[in-house]
């Protein structure tokens, strides 16, 4: 399946689970994803679609102060929350985890999707994560691009 047959499965399912075309979404940045992240971003924003946390413009509060620190994480936080579709792209870093973790427990506004472009992350053994065969997560298996 290519990226776009991805793509438009996504917005199908965005179209399906709501009336309004317009939805907020967050997706895991892992810097080594971030051009793929960027393209999905992009398409989705020129849908109308809104991106309620950009990790990437934050970047460097790892090396901030414990007050730069704190409000990103509560902002980013706050964002998972409030979003109504949530994609979690693989490989990524133990901070996808704990964002997965928080849209698992504010599940209730939102789908969420864990996308590998080699589905290697959806089967038993070294690289599967438990939480990625939650009854709540749609698993996606396909190139990024």
């Amino acid at each position: 399946m290519d990226f776009l047959l991805i793509y438009d499965k996504l917005i199908m399912i965005i179209i399906v689970s709501k009336k309004e075309l317009s939805m907020r979404f967050y997706i895991t940045n892992g810097h080594d994803n971030q051009s793929r992240i960027n393209k999905i971003v992009d398409i989705l924003e020129a849908k109308g679609h809104m991106r309620t946390f950009a990790w990437s413009d934050h970047e460097d509060v790892l090396h901030g102060d414990e007050a730069s620190m704190n409000t990103v994480a509560m902002n980013e936080v706050n964002a998972i929350r409030d979003a109504e579709l949530v994609i979690c792209m693989l490989p990524n870093k133990k901070s996808a985890h704990v964002a997965l973790g928080i849209a698992l427990a504010t599940r209730m506004n939102k789908r969420i999707f864990v996308w590998s472009e080699t589905g290697d992350e959806f089967q038993s053994g070294d690289n599967a994560f438990i939480f990625y065969f939650h009854p709540s997560i749609e698993r996606i298996e396909g190139p990024f691009a």
